[in-house]
């Protein structure tokens, strides 16, 4: 084996690491998303464009109580809301 198939067998190992590492953050991340609202934002500011039982509503802006009371379904592929 030639130093440049050692390298090339090291980069691949590598790529197979940082793959394997990337794929389990975007799994974590995908999992997360389904306990918090998407609408909520930095300082759990309220974003969403209807009434819902999680908003508190201070002079200045709508926040999120939590998500304790969440009930959050799967967008509705058509365009409906997702929160109920």
């Amino acid at each position: 084996m030639t130093n440049k198939d050692d390298r090339r067998d090291a980069l691949h190992s590598a790529f197979l690491r940082l793959s394997a590492t990337l794929a389990d953050v975007v799994g974590m991340a995908d999992a997360s998303t389904r306990h918090r609202c998407p609408h909520r934002g930095v300082k759990s500011r309220c974003a969403y464009p209807e009434v819902c039982g999680n908003q508190v509503f201070t002079p200045e802006a709508t926040v999120c109580r939590g998500d304790t009371h969440l009930r959050f379904s799967t967008p509705d592929p058509s365009g409906g809301g997702a929160l109920s």
